[in-house]
């Protein structure tokens, strides 16, 4: 991006100065107008009929033909201005256009009507960028959703969880009478398992006495351990439900409109509105400025570079 220019336009002295260089140029200001000066990307206007108080403008526009006076008579001076220096000083120009055509107020329809807002940058640093996180809470409202019978959103997911969990909690209760209910029959089938074993013992010393089978077929008997007297406990964990997530209330969101002197109520995608328009303005004349910058460096010779207008097509 190009530099910044500051120029003087002096009509007692019928000069212009460039970055402080002066060029013997011809003045014609209006003859109640002494000087022009802009500087600091600032305008100021000295008048000779009235006190000397300086009266503000933004807009060098109208000054153009005096940059191109300057570069056309520094072609001529000694050391005469270089392509570079001449496309330099043009660029700078054109930059300070663009400050002024960026920060243009914006018109933008809001909830409560149509209204001019000021987009400039101590505007939108002041009162615009503190409160632009706020464009955000529509969407995530959005995505928070209603309350737990609202379909879409972080609500309905919570929704749809609470009802595992409450399945969940049910098949525990459903297991644990279950398990309250088989483990008497546990011990029961124990109790038989253990008077086989008793019987079929028996029966074998039977055979062995009776010289039927050898002494060693069966050593021991097991007893089956009845279940009753290490009962299963159950499920003793049960799981709380889920509570739906709060949407976010944003704060009452006041702007004043440029020509009104009371403060508008603004929702947040009013102010969203208010946001996209301004970084709109802010791209297209950030476009326009590369591509004059551009065309200004593509050109071949000082004098095409006074004559590139670099005032239209923003």
């Amino acid at each position: 991006m190009a530099s910044r220019l500051d120029f003087v336009i002096s009509r007692a002295t019928g000069r212009v100065y460039c970055q402080g260089i002066p060029a013997k140029c011809a003045v014609s200001l209006a003859s109640n107008i002494d000087q022009v000066v802009f500087e600091g990307g600032a305008g100021k206007i000295f008048y000779n009929d009235r006190l000397m108080i300086a009266e503000p403008f933004s807009d060098p526009s109208p000054y153009q033909p005096y940059i191109n006076a300057w570069i056309q008579a520094m072609q001529a001076a000694s050391p005469a201005l270089t392509l570079a220096q001449a496309q330099a000083i043009k660029n700078g120009f054109i930059n300070e256009v663009y400050q002024q055509k960026r920060q243009l107020p914006v018109s933008v329809q809001v909830s409560s009507g149509t209204y001019t807002w000021d987009a400039s940058d101590d505007a939108v640093a002041r009162s615009i960028s503190p409160i632009s996180g706020l464009v955000f809470v529509g969407p995530l409202n959005t995505v928070i959703g209603g309350d737990q019978s609202s379909a879409g959103g972080v609500n309905s997911l919570v929704s749809t969880l609470g009802r595992l969990v409450s399945d969940l909690n049910a098949w525990g209760t459903n297991y644990n009478n279950m398990n309250a209910n088989l483990y008497p029959f546990y011990g029961q089938v124990s109790n038989a398992i253990n008077t086989i074993n008793s019987d079929l013992a028996a029966i074998v010393n039977v055979l062995v006495n009776q010289g039927f089978a050898s002494s060693n077929l069966i050593t021991s008997v097991s007893q089956v351990s009845n279940p009753q007297s290490g009962a299963d406990s159950g499920l003793t964990e049960t799981f709380s439900g889920v509570s739906a997530v709060s949407q976010i209330q944003p704060p009452t969101l006041q702007l004043i409109p440029i020509g009104q002197t009371n403060p508008v109520s603004l929702t947040s995608g009013d102010l969203e509105s208010i946001v996209l328009a301004i970084a709109a303005q802010n791209t297209r004349s950030q476009q326009a400025l590369l591509t004059k910058q551009a065309a200004v460096n593509a050109l071949a010779t000082i004098a095409a570079v006074a004559g590139y207008d670099g005032t239209t097509g923003w």
